[in-house]
């Protein structure tokens, strides 16, 4: 039985390598590879089965493999506060400059939306807008045409956000629906800058004029991997999952190449920002990509200093992913409050809320 016990370190070791692999590429986002892309992915699972490792190690004896798994969650640790936060989420004020950033799910028209999903803009969800009352709203898979049911335009302006522009193709013929990235305010947006990858996929950028203060907002939607788990795992014959298993990582990796261009240009447009940025929007990817790690060394994310538990942000299977994410300029702009809205169901995502302080510049 010595050989097996033998075997079962080694294994471990190995283990161990792949994981110090998988923190090095989450940690310095040098390569967009696909296959860095499903490597990175695997983070949370591997520090949870290097939790298991250790708690039965120590129970069966085996107290020097359970050294190694918990030296390799410590190792971890700069990762913790993109999973998790402790605390609670911090409380904004009326005179912070609040911005929503929610995917709405084209208000649920023409699509197959999660059961008791209603439109944003039902009586419920204008009376959810006016409460909420942000400054500044950007939507991706926004949805506007001319039948009332579908006007989103309309329904913002009758409550105070005047100011609309828009990142999408011509309205369909057809239909005269628009669909794509929107973003709404009660201050005046001016510079209105555009890139569509695709469908409903792009970045919207323009500047929010807040009084004596100027905003670059970026609102993006990263490449969609259009994932349907739910059909995955209701598979019941084997040809039908092997099928759905290979549609499901050919759009996995797809995501995974398309997104190393979307970011390169999202880099270039940050960079290239004259005045304090917030970039929000729908990223889909986990905080362990190429694309989350690529933005955060120019930018601070909002979760990750003001938010509370998980803050997961998707409504459908996986349900355990946190891909909708607000980053801003710290030396430039103060964090006030941040909260992941739970309680509504108004898309298959969750409205994500900061309210922001420009810093007041130095007096030269």
């Amino acid at each position: 039985m010595r050989w097996i016990s033998k075997l079962a370190g080694s294994l471990h070791l190995l283990f161990c390598v792949y994981t110090l692999l998988v923190y090095a590429l989450c940690y310095w986002p040098v390569s967009s590879h696909w296959i860095s892309g499903f490597l990175t992915m695997s983070l949370p699972l591997a520090v949870l089965a290097h939790i298991l490792v250790i708690i039965s190690g120590w129970l069966l004896g085996a107290g020097k493999t359970a050294t190694r798994s918990l030296v390799m969650v410590l190792i971890s640790f700069p990762f913790w506060s993109r999973t998790f936060r402790f605390g609670e989420s911090r409380e904004g004020e009326n005179k912070n400059l609040r911005l929503l950033s929610y995917n709405i799910h084209q208000l649920g028209i023409g699509i197959k939306a999660p059961q008791g999903e209603q439109s944003l803009i039902s009586a419920e969800g204008i009376e959810w807008l006016k409460d909420l009352n942000p400054a500044i709203m950007c939507f991706q898979e926004s949805y506007q045409s001319t039948k009332r049911n579908g006007d989103l335009a309309g329904a913002m302006k009758r409550i105070g956000y005047g100011q609309v522009i828009m990142a999408d193709p011509p309205p369909n013929k057809k239909t005269g629906v628009q669909n794509g990235l929107a973003i709404f305010s009660k201050y005046k947006l001016k510079n209105r800058e555009v890139k569509i990858f695709g469908g409903q996929n792009g970045m919207l950028k323009c500047d929010v004029i807040a009084g004596a203060d100027t905003l670059t907002v970026i609102n993006v939607h990263l490449q969609s991997m259009t994932l349907n788990l739910r059909e995955l795992v209701e598979q019941r014959q084997m040809e039908g999952l092997k099928s759905e298993s290979r549609k499901t990582v050919s759009r996995l990796k797809s995501g995974f190449e398309k997104r190393d261009d979307q970011i390169r240009l999202l880099e270039e447009w940050i960079e290239q920002a004259s005045h304090p940025v917030v970039v929000c929007g729908d990223f889909n990817e986990t905080p362990y990509g190429y694309a989350y790690g690529r933005i955060s060394k120019l930018l601070t994310n909002s979760f990750e200093l003001g938010g509370s538990g998980f803050g997961f942000t998707f409504r459908n299977l996986p349900y355990f992913i946190r891909i909708d994410n607000q980053f801003y300029d710290p030396d430039k702009i103060e964090l006030a409050a941040f909260k992941t809205v739970r309680g509504v169901a108004f898309s298959d995502h969750r409205p994500v809320v900061s309210d922001y302080i420009i810093k007041k510049s130095p007096e030269k």
